[in-house]
């Protein structure tokens, strides 16, 4: 009697079935000026050129030149955030 085959190449599980035609749901876009940002992002497009805002999964996004990094990070600091993403 054999011992059944096991690939040495690729030794993790893989799964036994894959939907090659399945993409993720999008998440849903919002305006900023209809969300509890509306305030802050006024304040901050005075002093900062603000290419693309919007909020996603109740986080806001801003989009901004790289330029201008320091300068948003300490207007939104003096604004009360805490936390900052790339």
């Amino acid at each position: 009697m054999m011992r059944k085959y096991s690939d040495k190449k690729n030794a993790q599980t893989q799964n036994y079935y894959k939907d090659r035609f399945y993409h993720a749901p999008h998440t849903v876009k919002s305006d900023v000026n209809e969300s509890v940002f509306k305030d802050d992002f006024e304040v901050l497009k005075t002093q900062v050129e603000i290419l693309n805002s919007f909020v996603e999964l109740d986080f806001w996004v801003i989009e901004i030149k790289k330029e201008d990094n320091i300068k948003t990070l300490q207007m939104l600091k003096t604004l009360g955030y805490l936390s900052f993403t790339e």
